[in-house]
Order: structure tokens, then C-alpha cells, then sequence
């Protein structure tokens, strides 16, 4: 089980990265009912995934989902893609049965998606920054700057 869902997992978070043509402007991808249902299974089997073995799927998620993606303006994904594996790192097996280990998981993902979608709603062409800021006392803090 746990080599498929390294397998599915690296399959899944690959991310390809091309020089683009200033010239050529990206069309908007029109949302189709058949997307609409290739996500909801991708987050269906992601769920149950994480339901059958909590530690391992966390543990993959939390070091494949930065290799997914993450470029200077969309850091905000990262962040709600590792809340969602040092969620399933931090689960009780004994205490939390599998049905709700995938209905936390469906939610989180659903949020996920969210996410994504305000990101590049708020942040398409705009002047951001994602710094990370130590602190006197210890520890640090993550700075968004966002200007409107």
C-alpha cells in the first residue's frame, strides 16, 4: 500500500515549468462538469488514501506538495497543502475511525481548493511578497505583504 501511494502521490504532484512567451497571453480554462468531477475524484481517492494509512500519506504529502508547486505568488497553497499533511500526521489512529479521517480529509481538501482559487483570484498580477521575519525572543513569523 504504501509504495502505490508514493506512486500516485508523485504522480500526481508533478509539476512541469516552461519558459513562457511574453507575447501570447494564457486563455482561462472554462470549468466543465467533467472537470468538476475528475477534482472531486482526485479528492476522493485522496481522502481515502489518507484513511487507510494517516502517518504514511501525511508523511508523503508533507514531502512531495512543495515539489508540486510553489512559486512566489502562490505560497499561500503550500501553506494550506502542509496544514492539511501535518493534519494527518498528527491523527490518532486509535481514536479517530477511517470515516472520518476521509471526511476531515474531503473538507480539507475542498478548502484547499478554496484556497487556490481566492489566491489566484487575489493575487493574479498584483505586487506581493512572502518573507519570513525572525523574532527576538526565538522563532519567526511569515510576513504577506499584498498591495491593492
Amino acid at each position: 500500500m504504501t509504495r502505490y501511494l508514493f506512486l500516485v502521490l508523485l504522480f500526481f504532484s508533478t509539476n512541469i515549468i516552461a519558459e513562457e512567451n511574453p507575447d501570447v497571453k494564457p486563455q482561462e480554462t472554462e470549468i466543465t462538469p467533467l472537470m468538476i468531477i475528475g477534482v472531486e475524484a482526485l479528492f476522493a481517492v485522496n481522502s481515502w488514501m489518507a484513511s487507510e494509512d494517516p502517518h504514511t500519506y501525511g508523511g508523503a504529502a508533507a514531502l512531495l506538495f512543495p515539489i508540486a508547486g510553489c512559486n512566489e505568488l502562490y505560497c499561500s497553497n503550500l501553506i494550506a497543502a502542509e496544514s492539511l499533511a501535518l493534519y494527518n500526521l498528527s491523527i490518532d489512529d486509535d481514536k479517530t475511525s477511517k470515516s472520518e479521517i476521509f471526511k476531515n480529509n474531503m473538507i480539507a481538501w475542498h478548502i484547499f481548493a478554496g484556497v487556490v482559487g481566492l489566491s489566484e483570484y487575489l493575487i493574479e498580477d498584483k505586487d506581493i511578497k512572502l518573507s519570513f521575519q525572525p523574532i527576538s525572543t526565538g522563532g519567526g513569523k511569515i510576513v504577506f505583504d499584498y498591495k491593492f
